[in-house]
């Protein structure tokens, strides 16, 4: 009879925190599961230490020769037998419940193919958080990956029906590349409790390879931009991060833009599947507001934007008339 839940566990020279990460895999207090421990041509003591185990859930492959980690989320990919798919880091550790805290979530939420939790810093325990809801995570893929690699919990028929797997192209930031792609036929959450202890080391590719993951990132980012019918020639990475982080100044180009930007999206069949058209015209609703209420100084040319229907119901939601906007843009105000 199959696992409920397979276990990818990679290891490469893990040798001085495997066991602990080992151990709290086994500590679950969820218990069915399979453990694939991939041993990827280790040259340290990593597979003496998984050896020491016998316990019957343990799935070993050693490799000769190191394949990368990419091959290797790929053949768990393949050979995973559970109803789900757990990730997790050989310098990682899952707190006892966490197994079966996504379970009962998966379960519960059958529209939900990925799910991940929170972090805690093991070196200072410090929390990372990241949204819980399926609509925040949406829009973090423009900031960057929306979950902890070493917590998420895939539903396996998803990745095997759409012939998903990790792309060898997005190097380093080959999870972020998988997750935006698997979003376009599931739903995503994140749980609010950290159940993973992540630690940070120099020897962790994310922390060796900082400027390639980068790269790779924004290389998939602009793949998905693409996807949902933006041309980063027309709204660079720089333009869209600053919109969704409020950080952009408030001025005729950069509103004339924003709105460009929503219609873009908005007449996008790829976009509009992936984030819902009624999500696209909150989150238009959302932004053109803050533009609006944050405008420093009112300019002549700004008048023109009156054609635009939704800047007008962008004013009339704030509160502010149509005729004093006009006023002001003639005399130039400023409001600060």
């Amino acid at each position: 009879m199959s696992p409920v839940i397979s276990v990818i566990l990679p290891v490469y020279n893990a040798a001085t925190f495997l066991k602990d990460a080992i151990d709290s895999l086994l500590s679950q207090t969820y218990t069915d599961f399979e453990l694939l421990i991939y041993d990827d041509g280790s040259t340290d003591n990593s597979r003496s230490i998984i050896d020491t185990y016998h316990d019957t859930r343990i799935v070993r492959h050693y490799s000769d020769t190191n394949q990368g980690l990419i091959a290797v989320l790929n053949k768990g990919l393949l050979e995973a037998k559970g109803k789900y798919i757990a990730r997790m880091d050989a310098d990682d550790i899952s707190l006892p419940d966490r197994f079966k805290m996504q379970f009962d979530f998966m379960e519960s939420h059958p529209d939900v193919g990925i799910c991940g939790t929170q972090l805690k810093l093991i070196h200072n325990n410090e929390p990372v958080i990241r949204p819980t809801e399926d609509s925040a995570l949406r829009w973090w893929f423009f900031k960057g990956s929306p979950f902890a690699h070493p917590s998420v919990f895939l539903r396996t028929s998803l990745i095997h029906e759409h012939q998903l797997s990790f792309s060898a192209k997005a190097y380093v930031a080959e999870d972020y590349d998988l997750w935006w792609k698997l979003a376009f036929f599931c739903k995503m959450a994140n749980l609010k409790e950290a159940l993973v202890h992540y630690r940070i080391h120099p020897n962790q590719e994310s922390s060796s390879k900082s400027d390639q993951q980068s790269e790779s990132h924004n290389k998939s980012l602009l793949d998905f931009m693409n996807v949902i019918g933006l041309d980063e020639k027309q709204f660079s990475i720089d333009f869209i991060q600053s919109l969704l982080s409020r950080e952009l100044e408030s001025n005729y180009l950069n509103i004339s833009k924003s709105l460009l930007l929503f219609k873009t999206i908005l007449t996008s069949e790829k976009a509009t599947v992936f984030f819902g058209k009624e999500d696209l015209i909150k989150e238009r609703e959302y932004h053109l507001q803050y533009l609006v209420q944050t405008i420093t100084k009112f300019e002549l040319s700004d008048i023109k934007l009156l054609k635009d229907s939704v800047f007008k119901e962008a004013l009339r939601i704030s509160g502010i008339h149509k005729s004093t906007f006009i006023i002001k843009c003639l005399i130039g105000w400023k409001t600060r």
